[in-house]
């Protein structure tokens, strides 16, 4: 998918849920923001690995979920917590999106990245 289609797709159909496990390989110890900065921008309230990457930027039922231990129950109960929390989904997802522009919002460069914020 190109770049600008995968931006029109993510404008259209926003998500309520995005999930970044980050289990402890080499690999995703060289991991960036970049999930962080899809959830935000999808419109999602994240549930995040408590990972070094995303641990300075998220506050844990305030503008996301961070899980502690690698364990499937963990993930399911937070996700589970989510789904039938009327309207928690929306102040996580605000609340992220918020500090993505604070923290971000000037490092983003790309413009068609920038207009996924401004819905």
């Amino acid at each position: 998918m190109s770049w600008d289609a995968y931006v029109q797709y993510a404008y259209d159909n926003p998500a309520h849920i995005a999930i970044a496990p980050l289990l402890p390989t080499p690999f995703n110890q060289a991991r960036s923001v970049v999930k962080l900065l899809d959830c935000a921008s999808l419109g999602a309230a994240g549930v995040f690995a408590q990972h070094d990457v995303y641990v300075p930027h998220l506050r844990t039922h305030a503008n996301a979920i961070l899980i502690n231990q690698p364990s499937r129950i963990a993930w399911f109960e937070a996700i589970t917590q989510l789904v039938s929390s009327s309207g928690r989904n929306g102040q996580i997802a605000h609340a992220l999106l918020a500090k993505v522009k604070t923290a971000f919002g000037a490092e983003l460069g790309a413009v068609t990245y920038k207009s996924l914020f401004l819905t």
